[in-house]
């Protein structure tokens, strides 16, 4: 409940400030504990002020009383964040409970994880655990119960004070394997002893821990980010510092690193293999031998005696567990038997799960009586082929996504490798010609794992700050100038509008030429259609853009799309309108596009179950039917309303008779001149570039006739720029709009324009603008889906309050109309007709009353939302 009431800050900037909210007891621990970051951007976003208190705990908004329903609104999101928190009890044997778990945070610098808050019971023995994550509760819970199961087996020994602590130390971070603990114990005949039992990575008492890497060293997720967090920053350093010297690693290969803050002497970073990227499933499992053996001789050759395995390639990876076990033996074996020990004397193979571990034990015992069950031909014909992920869940995702398809070396009709082997899985489709423009291809894959596609999507936030999952995902395996250009795109006053797409160059270590950054993210209450609206509009973005990469070449480019905008939890009904509106849009754009130059776009996305959704929206059933129903549905497609006769008519609009005049790209333009290099005793280093910046960033070519855009700066050929500017008049890098946008509106319309003495609910006492749009049924030009065919004519009608807000927002809906962008030619959402005149994505009030469900008023936030909407498409009080 919002509490207000004066308050003094000692702030000049915050004079005559009062306490908007206030947020107590146990949710302000939550917050102040685990989402300090987010809590500081919203107040600094909305120039307010947090005053924290941890006695009693408590977080106060502090702003002007003008932005109390901004603080209400911060609030609700907190609130909701709050919601998406992992729970679960630690229930201990001593009332020392809480301070166990707080020494396993601290030794695992989990601090900023995992919150631990004691239960009111008169015992204590009972602690509540909140994350954002579940795997890190499952681990704190795992190594609080082996620690007690230690405490228990040690026997009773008299301390100093300073021995006391450093065994309550060691026994948090080097917790032996009780010997009840060990699944399976073996030595090799060359003396080898391996150790097979349940344990945390990072808790293991060896001189050396492995790394379940990819190919990158990104550490982005799974084990590797629970390592790389433990390990701290040196750690990081010197992997990025390899990935400098060897770009990519290959499979099978290990390096090594030191441990950090570890107290383990190294790590050993192994790449195993992907079950995706070998046809000859034989050669995969080779693959993972070869990775055991090169383990143990990384181990060896730098002088480790104990080392630590963790599960390689059974995750994500996708090689079959039962597969992967027989394989660890045999490389075990493989090495044992071929190599000098040298140092080293145990091997350890732990997991925070049974599962692998128990099949490495029953593998073990079918050994002891057949040594050649674990001959790779052996394993191949005893395990049908699973051909797919491996649902573990261990340490959450290790990288993007899954690795799923099957590696069928299949060729597209150029003669390339079809893109990341997409016609490889059992679930992918293939749609040929797909509006006879281009080829779609549906499938589950890893994206860092695609092969010739030129243009990958990813979706970013306002600041693009790079925080999502794909986002990261690309950061970390890019290169250095990727990374500069992305952080360029970040603003630095104002985040970019929902639907902007921005592009970079991919640079020299990721898999594509380019990268489009598409601004979109779900806002805590928006409606769904209105949501829908947005991705439909980005897709469309991303589409315009990707197409005018080819302006030059002209050979044709590969685009891929991962499904964007689904948020943390997605149900079923929003999968299914997200995969309807892709699939839409793209049919949309494919119609109403004479020159196509997307020859393919791949729709990769990392769970089968958005695959398989995919699948059936394109399928040849479904291009006709219904979309899915949106929450609240508009009023009847014709809507027979006539304005009553005390309304006073104020103007009529007409479309602009220049709409599809081809602007002059000179007016927005300069020659352009490089810079000469700094000279001298004085280096500027901030002046230095790379030489291939000296590159346009449409064609990746050196500059042809160069020019300068006079807002922006960017720099383009004057060829590549020109081509862009035809479709739409933006800077593909940054989104400045230069000159008017126009769309595919149906020329014969008009809007009459009425003023009604009436007030909207929620501005009473003011006029009201009614817009009653009006368009007779036509045939379709050449801009439009299908030309020479017949449209449905249609009537509309729209409410505006007649006070200041209101009618600016009338002015730019005028030059939307103008510039023919408020209505376009498709498939009517309601009836599913084609051929029908609809909304273009700028929504309008079609009803007086009913709130947002109805399409009416009251709705305090619209005419801020419709703004966005209409500066989207270039509309804006500036231009």
């Amino acid at each position: 409940m919002a509490k207000r009431g004066k308050v003094r800050i000692l702030d000049d900037d915050m004079d005559d400030t009062e306490v908007l909210h206030e947020i107590k007891g146990e949710d302000a621990i939550k917050l102040m504990a685990l989402f300090t970051k987010d809590l500081n951007e919203d107040a600094i976003l909305n120039a307010l002020k947090l005053v924290r208190s941890s006695e009693p705990p408590e977080i106060k908004i502090v702003g002007k009383a003008s932005s109390s329903k901004v603080a209400k609104k911060i609030a609700d999101k907190w609130n909701e964040l709050l919601t998406t928190l992992k729970y679960d009890v630690i229930t201990g044997s001593t009332d020392n409970t809480l301070s166990l778990v707080q020494k396993i945070l601290k030794s695992n610098h989990y601090g900023v994880d995992i919150l631990p808050i004691q239960c009111q019971t008169s015992d204590k023995k009972m602690v509540r655990l909140f994350s954002k994550s579940k795997s890190y509760i499952d681990m704190v819970k795992t190594e609080f119960h082996e620690s007690e199961e230690k405490a228990k087996i040690m026997p009773t020994k008299t301390f100093s004070n300073s021995q006391k602590r450093r065994s309550e130390d060691t026994n948090i971070v080097h917790v032996q394997a009780a010997k009840d603990d060990i699944k399976l114990k073996f030595v090799t005949n060359e003396g080898l002893v391996v150790n097979i039992y349940q344990k945390q990575i990072t808790r293991v008492n060896v001189d050396a821990i492995v790394n379940a890497a990819n190919d990158t060293l990104g550490n982005y997720g799974g084990v590797a980010e629970v390592i790389s967090r433990a390990a701290g920053h040196e750690m990081e350093r010197e992997c990025k510092e390899l990935i400098r010297v060897h770009r990519k690693l290959r499979d099978a290969q290990c390096e090594v690193t030191s441990a950090g803050n570890l107290r383990q002497k190294g790590i050993i970073h192994a790449v195993g293999p992907r079950w995706s990227t070998y046809q000859r499933k034989s050669r995969c499992l080779d693959v993972l031998i070869e990775t055991i053996v090169n383990i143990l001789k990384a181990a060896k050759a730098n002088g480790f005696q104990t080392v630590a395995m963790p599960p390689i390639s059974s995750g994500i990876f996708a090689v079959p567990k039962k597969m992967c076990a027989a394989m660890y033996l045999k490389g075990i074996f493989e090495f044992s038997k071929k190599c000098n020990l040298g140092s080293l004397k145990e091997f350890h193979i732990i997991d925070i799960n049974d599962e692998v571990l128990d099949m490495v034990k029953d593998w073990y015992t079918k050994y002891l009586l057949n040594p050649a069950c674990i001959e790779i031909e052996t394993v191949l014909s005893k395990i049908p082929d699973t051909g797919g992920y491996s649902d573990d869940k261990r340490y959450g995702q290790a990288g993007y996504g899954p690795s799923h398809g099957k590696h069928d070396g299949k060729y597209d009709r150029n003669g390339r490798e079809v893109a990341a082997n997409a016609a490889a899985h059992g679930s992918t489709k293939i749609i040929r010609n797909f509006c006879e423009k281009t080829d779609i291809h549906i499938y589950t894959e890893d994206i860092l794992r695609l092969i010739n596609v030129d243009v990958i999507v990813v979706s970013e936030d306002g600041f693009i700050k790079g925080e999502g999952g794909l986002s990261k995902a690309l950061l970390n395996a890019g290169c250095s100038k990727y990374r500069r250009n992305h952080k360029e795109l970040q603003p630095k006053y104002k985040e970019n509008r929902q639907t902007t797409v921005l592009l970079t160059p991919g640079g020299d270590k990721l898999p594509f030429t380019h990268v489009l950054h598409a601004v979109l993210r779900r806002q805590i209450g928006e409606q769904e259609d209105r949501f829908q609206s947005s991705l439909k509009t980005t897709i469309n973005n991303v589409l315009i853009e990707a197409n005018n990469l080819d302006y030059k070449k002209r050979k044709g480019i590969s685009l891929a799309i991962p499904m964007i905008g689904l948020g943390s939890k997605p149900t079923e009904e929003i999968i299914s309108k997200c995969c309807w509106s892709i699939k839409s849009t793209i049919q949309k754009f494919m119609q109403g596009t004479k020159n196509v130059c997307i020859k393919e776009i791949h729709l990769v996305n990392n769970t089968d179950q958005i695959t398989k959704m995919l699948v059936k929206h394109f399928s040849p059933g479904m291009s006709h039917n219904m979309p899915p129903r949106p929450y609240s549905a508009r009023p009847d497609d014709r809507d027979n309303y006539k304005p009553s006769r005390s309304m006073k008519k104020h103007e009529t609009w007409v479309m602009d008779a220049n709409d599809h005049r081809k602007q002059d790209i000179a007016q927005f333009t300069t020659a352009y001149t490089a810079r000469p290099k700094q000279t001298g005793n004085l280096k500027i280093i901030e002046d230095e570039k790379d030489e291939g910046d000296e590159k346009c960033v449409i064609c990746l070519s050196a500059f042809e006739n160069p020019v300068e855009l006079n807002d922006c700066k960017h720099v383009f050929c004057r060829e590549c720029i020109t081509g862009v500017f035809e479709v739409k008049p933006c800077c593909p890098v940054c989104g400045t709009v230069y000159g008017n946008v126009y769309g595919d509106q149906p020329r014969e319309g008009i809007a009459d324009i009425y003023i009604d003495d009436e007030a909207l609910p929620g501005y009473d006492g003011k006029k009201t603008w009614v817009i009653s749009y009006d368009f007779p049924s036509g045939i379709q030009e050449d801009f439009h889906p299908q030309p020479g065919k017949r449209y449905e004519g249609m009537k509309r009608r729209a409410f505006l309050p007649y006070n200041n807000e209101g009618t600016d927002v009338f002015q730019l809906l005028k030059r939307a109309f103008q510039q023919g962008l408020t209505f376009t030619i498709g498939t009517s959402r309601t009836t599913d007709k084609e051929g029908v005149i609809t909304w273009n994505d700028i929504h309008h009030k079609t009803s007086r009353t009913g709130g947002p469900q109805k399409f009416g008023y009251p709705d305090p936030e619209y005419l801020s939302r419709v703004k966005e909407e209409l500066a989207s498409k270039g509309v804006t009080s500036t231009k």
